[in-house]
């Protein structure tokens, strides 16, 4: 049943009234606070008699709150609204087939949109779902899907963005299209979604919903034919002061590194391998623990760490483990860090999760724990001989059987090193993580090993002919 969040002028009286009462006497309130608390007001009376929605469809029935501590007004083109973001209760991905390789977290997506129309409030959901033009170019005009719907779900309007284009879905196609002797060609856009869950790592669930298909979109032509007069593009792409509803990006994507290293061999050349007494030699394995101090192989993070994961504003984190050679002899220093990554994206949610590696310069990378070891020079060389096996062509970084800590534990193997191996679970695998790895070296006595929680810098140092 289509909920109807229109409430009478004597209710909006009501509701203003109360939030005048909660409004300190020596505050004077300001515009935007009152036209939040009204909305609020306005919605939590229209919905308190709600309970929970039945159907197969997790993004519908999926509980979920409204964020009114981060909500804003905005300006639109028929005045001002509300505009405050929605948090699902479980942690639900979403993939559409305009938005290419990329998954998005539901919670970045969706909004809840409270406005006035024929004196009255109304209230929907705002989902947009960006496409690659978009993502490439977030600054420029909202491109890809919006969905709006009611609390319930119900669908109120679809429409669909190229940038410049504004087609409004219809379930009867145009007359203009049912009259064609031949049919047209039949493009279909499609909304997957996948909930994952920390605490039941083998418990998701995938669903896909009814695909939205031409020729069943028709050209809006008149910003008047929008449902209620709402310019969503602008809500969606942030316009008018707004939010962008599609400001979030990639979830759940193993990024490659930043400071590739493009010659190996000439990046560790300074080391001399020298056996004599006066040379010392070490190798620290440093663990960037996605949740410092548990085995969590990922989590979400409202800010990543460079390098890792959670580049930029993803919120997926998976940690990251990375190695530093040192020698030492007389005034001499040389420090060299060296990453293992994916030289391509991949993508766990979806089946991706091999590509050709490479190695990264990781100096600038942060840990919280991490275990020295003091070799002698046949160690070191033998560990850094497998190293350098990460730029080969053909050597392959896979996340669940030599990702960045399979390798770290690889390499010091050849060094007659051997570190704990413990496994951990994430979407559609499994393997050694930095996770585990940071817990065992807390919770193990490593032979040789010298553990630190103290964190440190760690830049390359000395330079050689």
């Amino acid at each position: 049943m289509r909920v109807n969040l229109v409430l009478t002028s004597i209710c909006i009286l009501l509701f203003a009234s109360n939030c005048k009462k909660n409004q300190s006497l020596t505050e004077k309130p300001t515009e935007q606070t009152v036209l939040i608390d009204q909305a609020h007001a306005f919605f939590s009376a229209a919905t308190n008699h709600l309970g929970p929605v039945a159907g197969a469809n997790p993004r519908i029935t999926t509980p979920k709150t409204v964020n009114w501590e981060k909500a804003k007004v905005v300006e639109l083109s028929r005045g001002k609204a509300v505009l405050a973001p929605i948090k699902y209760e479980k942690d639900l991905f979403i993939r559409t087939t305009q938005g290419g390789q990329n998954n998005f977290h539901l919670s970045n997506l969706t909004w809840l949109l409270v406005y006035q129309v024929n004196g009255g409030y109304h209230a929907e959901m705002v989902t947009a779902l960006p496409d690659t033009n978009y993502l490439r170019h977030p600054q420029g005009p909202f491109s890809g899907f919006v969905y709006v719907e009611d609390w319930a779900g119900n669908t109120l309007a679809k429409y669909l963005y190229d940038g410049k284009n504004i087609l409004k879905y219809s379930s009867t196609p145009p007359s203009s299209v049912r009259s064609l002797d031949v049919a047209p060609l039949e493009v279909c856009y499609q909304l997957t979604g996948y909930n994952y869950s920390l605490a039941m790592p083998d418990g998701g669930y995938a669903w896909a919903e009814a695909p939205v298909c031409m020729p069943s979109m028709v050209p809006l032509e008149d910003p008047e034919e929008y449902s209620g007069g709402v310019d969503y593009g602008s809500v969606a792409g942030g316009g008018g002061g707004g939010g962008s509803a599609s400001s979030s990006v990639n979830d759940f994507i193993i990024y490659p590194g930043r400071n590739i290293i493009g010659n190996i061999r000439d990046y560790l050349k300074c080391f001399t391998f020298n056996m004599e007494s006066d040379h010392t030699y070490t190798v620290t394995v440093c663990v960037d623990q996605p949740s410092p101090e548990t085995r969590q192989p990922w989590t979400f993070s409202g800010s990543g760490l460079t390098g890792s994961s959670s580049i930029g504003s993803n919120p997926v984190d998976v940690g990251h483990t990375f190695l530093i050679f040192k020698e030492v002899y007389g005034t001499t220093t040389i420090v060299r860090n060296v990453g293992f990554y994916p030289a391509s994206s991949v993508m766990p949610t979806e089946g991706n999760t091999s590509s050709q590696a490479q190695l990264a310069d990781d100096e600038d990378h942060p840990y919280n724990i991490a275990g020295t070891f003091t070799v002698n020079s046949d160690q070191f060389q033998n560990i850094l001989g497998y190293v350098q096996l990460g730029n080969n062509k053909g050597f392959a970084y896979d996340l669940n059987s030599n990702n960045c800590t399979t390798f770290a534990i690889n390499a010091m193997s050849m060094g007659n090193i051997y570190l704990p191996s413990t496994i951990g679970n994430w979407p559609n695998g499994q393997g050694d993580n930095p996770g585990d790895l940071g817990e065992d070296f807390r919770a193990n006595n490593i032979p040789g090993m010298i553990l630190s929680t103290s964190i440190v810098a760690h830049p390359n140092t000395g330079t050689c002919d």
